[in-house]
């Protein structure tokens, strides 16, 4: 069987469509027959191609947007570990400048200390001191604090820090 098009009559007495073998179409000399049916299912096509070209150029514009916010983060935490350094803060992983020292975090939105970080030994409070409390960080880990003073490192659980402020109220070390 010869594939065959519907092309528009080119007189009245033709009827609505002209058969033309789809070898001898000329697009010069004729015009696609297009029935309601067809231009409705070729309207669907059209719209279903632009929505995927929209989705794809939505993708691709999602996608930048994330790239550069991972720039400015990156380089936000650059500035800022080097605004620390520039303060004297130690660099991230470097050991504690003296026994019983540690390094206090800050975040980087606040500059409050973090959780699971510790001050130096010389900030803990007295023996007996009533002013210790147990907070969470934002990682989850507890420590405790004298008034906004971080005072331990980090403890898994809440019961552990607890026990922490029960030793050092007693006299003794918190770790």
């Amino acid at each position: 069987m010869i594939p065959t098009i519907r092309v528009k009559p080119w007189s009245s007495d033709q009827g609505p469509f002209v058969l033309l073998n789809e070898a001898d179409f000329d697009p010069q000399r004729h015009e696609l027959y297009v029935d309601e049916a067809s231009a409705v299912v070729q309207a669907a096509e059209k719209l279903r191609a632009e929505a995927e070209r929209l989705a794809t150029e939505e993708e691709a514009q999602r996608k930048a947007a994330t790239e550069e916010a991972a720039r400015q983060a990156a380089s936000i935490a650059a500035l800022v570990a080097q605004q620390a350094l520039e303060a004297g803060a130690p660099a991230a992983g470097a050991p504690p400048q003296s026994e019983g020292a540690a390094v206090v975090e800050r975040g980087t939105a606040t500059g409050q200390p973090i959780a699971g970080t510790e001050t130096d030994s010389a900030s803990a409070p007295e023996p007996g001191a009533p002013d210790l409390t147990v907070a969470k960080g934002p990682r989850g880990l507890f420590f405790l604090k004298a008034g906004d003073t971080i005072v331990s490192k980090g403890f898994p659980t809440e019961e552990e820090a607890t026990a922490a402020v029960a030793e050092l109220s007693a006299g003794g070390p918190a770790q």
